[in-house]
């Protein structure tokens, strides 16, 4: 019975090191720090209009893909997005978590993920199933499915086995913390253990 956790067989990151992480911040700050003693990547952005990135070419990724990160949302609203996007070299996931919830981008429309699933100032487990073949997502929010077959058909030529975390702000704040992040082709499976970032 899988534990619905990536393998973690292509990216394995605890976030105590940061600097394999390309820095892209326009107006805002990406940085790594200490967190509710876990050693966080922090994503930062206020004002009028600002951005806080982090870019990562952490492999290959073949027709599946599973990523799991944990996050904590302290300061989130409607107009201060936290993004994570993976790209295969001709699709990307995009997702976006708000005060509003999380999201899924389909090439066209941002498609709301179950009812209000992002919650602030708490640790949040999220895991990504991606069917690159179908260009389809199954998300898990603590290891439970609240989302299946969510279309992420966004077609896009960036090269495969990009990631990236982002936060983006118009006239608003957003502060998240990203404690562990995890890539693979499989979910862990029953009897096996792997290390999470303390």
């Amino acid at each position: 019975m899988a534990n619905y956790r990536s393998n973690a067989n292509i990216d394995n990151e605890d976030m105590a090191d940061i600097t394999d992480w390309t820095d892209g911040d326009f107006g805002g700050e990406s940085t790594q720090v200490t967190f509710d003693s876990k050693s966080c990547m922090r994503l930062y952005a206020t004002g009028i209009v600002a951005s806080a990135k982090r870019t990562q070419d952490i492999g290959t990724f073949g027709d599946r893909t599973v990523f799991s990160m944990n996050m904590y949302f302290d300061t989130i609203a409607a107009l201060a997005i936290t993004n994570f996007e993976a790209y295969n070299g001709s699709y990307k996931l995009g997702i976006q978590f708000t005060s509003a919830g999380i999201s899924v981008y389909n090439g066209t429309n941002w498609i709301e993920v179950g009812t209000n699933l992002v919650v602030a100032d708490t640790w949040q487990e999220w895991t990504f199933d991606v069917d690159w073949t179908t260009q389809t997502v199954d998300v898990y929010l603590d290891q439970e499915l609240v989302g299946s077959d969510v279309s992420c058909a966004d077609a896009d030529t960036i090269a495969n086995g990009t990631v990236n975390f982002g936060a983006t702000i118009v006239f608003s704040t957003v502060i998240t913390y990203i404690d562990w992040f995890k890539a693979g082709d499989d979910f862990i499976t029953s009897g096996q253990v792997i290390m999470i970032g303390e």
